[in-house]
């Protein structure tokens, strides 16, 4: 707590981090009842800013730390709104790109009565346009970060040419999903941190691994890879953590779930902003996991009511 306490003070409060990843209008329906498949359900409809590394940087902006997010923005009313939205966030994408030729990225998901995503739909074209050509006069933004988060929104040849140009920074990745994990398997010898859920950690393994090995075999296989700290979520289990010799597991916190939308994201941004820090591995997962409550608690991806003073009392609250 005292290295939280202490992380926008002096010479961090004038670090930054780096995000590059996708951004994109989120459209999340939520169920009144159970979901019936193929008819219409009543229920209500939540518009936001989302996208996996747009939801970490404002949850990176909203904590306290100077954010830079890389994304692609489309050429339309949307990605207008998404680009002043995170400006409103206090996120800096003076050094994004905009695709004139494409929509903006939208996510679109359902939920059920829960809360729990049933199915989700994407078009992210633009981010397609993401590239180490279009990217190289960014060099010296990447390699003199504190930290810089990855997700697998962008392609893999990107992911490769940041993990070079970063090589001396901390690099946490979070795969984004099973589907676009598999962009980031040159990288994992470059990771700082991996921010999984056990089907991206599996996925990453891939045919080496079993389907029955635990998942403690699949962070050492991580690691083995050359990772140096692992951090797997699993939902109501918890999050397993591994770093050399080192394992732990960090309960789930007891909270009543509004939307699981944007939890996640909220973990790697605590991952994130634990890496900035230099914090334990133990003491980035408390952090990573009180972000994560906040959001669970909230209908949106990203939490308003985000804070600094909000993570350190949800941290002494599930402590």
């Amino acid at each position: 707590m005292d290295t939280l306490k202490a992380s926008l003070n002096g010479s961090q409060a004038a670090s930054y981090a780096v995000v590059v990843g996708g951004a994109n209008t989120d459209i999340i329906g939520f169920s009144d009842n159970a979901l019936i498949g193929q008819d219409s359900n009543p229920g209500r409809v939540c518009v936001s800013s989302g996208g996996v590394g747009r939801n970490i940087a404002e949850n990176l902006a909203r904590v306290g730390v100077r954010t830079k997010l890389l994304t692609a923005f489309g050429g339309d009313g949307n990605a207008e709104q998404l680009s002043a939205g995170c400006k409103d966030a206090g996120i800096d994408v003076s050094h994004s790109l905009t695709v004139e030729d494409l929509p903006g990225s939208v996510y679109l998901a359902i939920a059920d009565e829960y809360g729990t995503m049933e199915l989700g739909l994407n078009d992210m074209r633009s981010l397609e346009r993401i590239i180490p050509e279009a990217l190289q006069s960014l060099a010296p933004v990447l390699a003199q970060a504190a930290v810089i988060v990855l997700d697998t929104n962008v392609g893999a040849r990107t992911l490769d040419w940041v993990c070079s140009v970063g090589a001396d920074v901390p690099i946490v990745l979070d795969p984004v999903s099973v589907t676009k994990s598999v962009r980031a398997l040159s990288c994992l010898p470059h990771l700082h941190t991996l921010k999984a859920n056990e089907i991206e950690a599996r996925a990453l393994i891939g045919d080496a691994l079993s389907p029955e090995e635990s998942i403690g075999r699949v962070s050492q296989m991580l690691l083995s890879a050359g990772v140096f700290r692992v951090m797997i979520t699993m939902g109501a289990e918890g999050v397993h953590l591994a770093q050399a010799n080192e394992t732990e597991w960090i309960a789930a916190p007891a909270v009543e779930v509004v939307s699981d939308t944007g939890a996640g994201d909220a973990f790697a941004a605590g991952v994130a902003w634990g890496a900035m820090m230099g914090s334990s591995l133990t003491e980035t997962a408390r952090l990573a996991t009180a972000m994560a409550a906040l959001t669970l608690k909230a209908e949106s991806t990203v939490d308003s009511a985000m804070s600094r003073s909000a993570v350190e009392n949800m941290m002494e609250e599930i402590q």
